[in-house]
């Protein structure tokens, strides 16, 4: 990049390291706080970047300072602190993983003003890596915890690009540019936040990618019609929060969603744009916009009563619409659609480069025309998949709870005074229910960040291909079979897990176990047990997993627990036990010497599955150094538990206590479970 005004400066992640500048982060920035979601985010960004573009140079944002008159070449950082103590926690866990980088890092550049702990922390982990906490107290935890993320990270990159990691990290350190700006000299501060912290309104990217989808309509017949068109779905789609149906108008949502609002009735983009979804004309015709004086007196008839005959033909809900939290951005959600649409196009979940992707897809489209309104009609139907059998969180009376509902609407009636809707389960099988919840949860909390959803593309392409297009005879969707479903999402569980999590060989493509199942390898029974030990276990679904088969096994006894967003791997005999008692690793039961002797190598009982747990990071800042009874003693008194898989190795009367014994027992029998599962 050719940059003339010296008060700008595209610096690659090298240069950035090796020029000699030194960036304090003054007292008014907060702590640092970006956990494992935004680090990862982040990374697989850029090796996304790598895999498509990698001849081409990759920004990651902005580094706004100011230069410090009296100090040589130190700049105070006004803004870009989280990111750039990122950077130099990343380059610390490289260092930590023996990953030649000393030609671009030889010490962190940031310093800490006023926050001792801070630059101590981050002098430890470069010196110390993330192997072992402090000694010293109140470390930042924060930084400490983000070499723990980073390096975990690292690794299940490495594991992913194998032979060509070594070419990403260069990547990363020439490749991937910051763009320094420095305020100019006698700047007022005080004015510079002002304007820094308004919030300017800008044209979001699904806002400019529609208005180039509508450009393409012009050419066609009644262009102006289908561009009124388009733009009534898209902006009934770009609402998350609220159900579709409540999108339009009521004398409408019939025509394109049944009598009870349950199906999807037109079956290609040709009878969408056929079907009247809102008023061609004037969309004030044929109703009322005032009320006559008359109208008042009349005792028949209360101002309510009035009110709604004007309005409800337009009227949401908004306290029943907004009681569900979406579990993605409308943008990703876009991505999703169009990688449904186009199963061969060469995109990822990426939903920063939006525009991009769908400019690749309509560069080789004849049809122009055909491709935007093919893309409607996914979109909306698409979006009514997504509200009908996907799990979402809900809020109502003070409380939150997983929920897999749908919305049914109800005609007004002898006994009913007026038309109404409510929300109910989409299957009638409580038991069906329970267990879709169970595994969609799974899903979700597994992949905490709202883009790179590859569980969620898999289940809407499977409830997209197996709609079925049936007449309205039952009082229920019977669009999808509830044990097929359950069936599939197990399935697609499993071929995460196999192919891409717990395999000893390259991972595959997530498109290829999405959309080319029959190309993908035969497997055989393979030993997995390293992929599970301390260290090297790739993603959080390799735990919830686990919990998913001990609630399937039992689902009695965990009826009451619900998947939650866990991020710490737990030790449960800590690694540095806070009374100094460390693990005794001889086992004394005959049994389990006898097993232990058929080994090829003895198991490493510490960092082992069989003690180690998926929990919150809070209770693990808490409770990571104490003793097992300490933990089990507070999670007694706690409402929920983080983990199944906890809860049993907390259970007094199979494991009164907690010692080598304990532990190799609980190993052998979750490896057990797996492997009975996914063999």
């Amino acid at each position: 990049m050719q940059i003339n005004n010296p008060d700008l400066n595209s610096f690659t992640i090298k240069r950035l390291f090796t020029n000699g500048d030194v960036y304090i982060i003054p007292v008014y920035q907060r702590n640092y706080e970006w956990g494992k979601e935004q680090i990862e985010q982040l990374l697989m960004d850029i090796k996304d970047y790598f895999s498509e573009e990698r001849e081409k140079n990759y920004y990651i944002g902005t580094l706004i300072v100011d230069k410090l008159s009296n100090r040589q070449n130190q700049y105070e950082t006004i803004d870009g602190q989280q990111r750039l103590t990122t950077l130099n926690i990343l380059c610390c866990a490289m260092k930590e993983l023996q990953i030649d980088i000393t030609d671009a890092f030889s010490q962190p550049i940031i310093r800490f003003e006023s926050r001792k702990n801070a630059d101590e922390t981050i002098r430890y982990i470069y010196e110390n890596g993330s192997k072992e906490e402090p000694k010293f107290l109140k470390y930042n935890v924060g930084i400490f915890d983000g070499i723990k993320y980073a390096v975990e990270i690292l690794k299940k990159i490495k594991n992913e690009l194998q032979y060509e990691f070594e070419a990403f990290i260069r990547y990363f350190l020439e490749k991937v540019h910051i763009l320094r700006v420095q305020v100019p000299e006698d700047t007022d501060m005080n004015h510079y936040f002002e304007i820094m912290n308004s919030r300017g309104e800008q044209l979001e990217k699904h806002e400019i990618l529609k208005a180039r989808l509508m450009k393409e309509l012009n050419v066609a017949e009644n262009s102006f019609y289908l561009r009124k068109q388009l733009n009534y779905i898209w902006e009934a789609c770009a609402d998350m929060f609220t159900n579709i149906q409540l999108h339009f108008s009521k004398e409408y949502r019939g025509n394109l969603f049944g009598k009870n609002w349950y199906h999807f009735t037109p079956k290609n983009q040709e009878e969408l744009f056929n079907i009247s979804f809102f008023n061609e004309g004037n969309e004030s015709e044929g109703k009322r916009d005032a009320i006559i004086f008359t109208e008042i007196l009349d005792e028949q008839k209360s101002i309510n009563d009035i009110l709604h005959e004007m309005y409800d033909s337009l009227l949401i809900n908004e306290s029943e619409g907004e009681q569900f939290q979406p579990i993605i951005s409308f943008e990703n959600f876009l991505l999703h659609v169009l990688k449904i649409q186009e199963t061969d196009l060469d995109i990822n979940l990426d939903d920063k480069r939006l525009l991009l992707f769908f400019d690749k897809a309509l560069e080789y489209k004849v049809d122009k025309v055909l491709f935007v309104k093919t893309f409607a009609y996914n979109l909306l139907r698409v979006r009514f998949l997504l509200d009908q059998y996907i799990v979402r969180r809900k809020y109502t009376n003070g409380t939150d709870y997983w929920s897999l509902q749908c919305i049914k609407f109800y005609k007004k009636n002898d006994t009913r005074e007026t038309d109404s809707y409510s929300y109910v389960n989409t299957f009638s099988e409580d038991t069906d229910t329970e267990q879709l919840i169970k595994i969609l949860s799974m899903f979700h909390v597994s992949t905490p960040t709202q883009i790179y959803k590859y569980w969620l593309l898999a289940s809407l392409y499977y409830l997209n291909e197996n709609m079925m297009f049936d007449d309205e005879k039952n009082d229920k969707p019977i669009h999808i079979s509830s044990m097929q479903y359950a069936d599939f999402l197990e399935n697609t569980a499993k071929c995460f897990m196999l192919y891409r999590f717990l395999t000893i060989d390259k991972p595959q493509d997530y498109n290829d176990i999405i959309f080319n199942t029959k190309k993908l390898p035969e497997i055989e029974p393979f030993e997995f047990e390293d992929k599970l030990s301390y260290g090297n276990i790739e993603n959080n679904l390799v735990f919830n997993y686990t919990d998913y088969l001990l609630w399937k096994n039992d689902p009695v006894t965990f009826k009451e627990y619900e998947f939650s967003f866990r991020s710490s791997v737990e030790h449960y005999y800590p690694q540095y036990p806070i009374t100094g008692e460390f693990l005794d690793t001889t086992l004394k039961k005959d049994n389990n010497n006898i097993l232990n002797s058929k080994r090829d190598l003895p198991l490493d009982l510490l960092n082992c599955y069989g003690n180690l747990c998926l929990i919150s990071h809070n209770n693990n800042s808490r409770l990571s150094n104490h003793m097992p009874k300490a933990k089990k003693d507070y999670y007694i008194q706690a409402k929920t538990k983080d983990s199944i898989k906890q809860f049993v190795m907390m259970d007094e009367d199979r494991f009164p206590s907690w010692g080598a014994d304990e532990i190799f027992e609980h190993h052998n029998h979750m490896i057990q479970l797996l492997n009975d599962n996914l063999f």
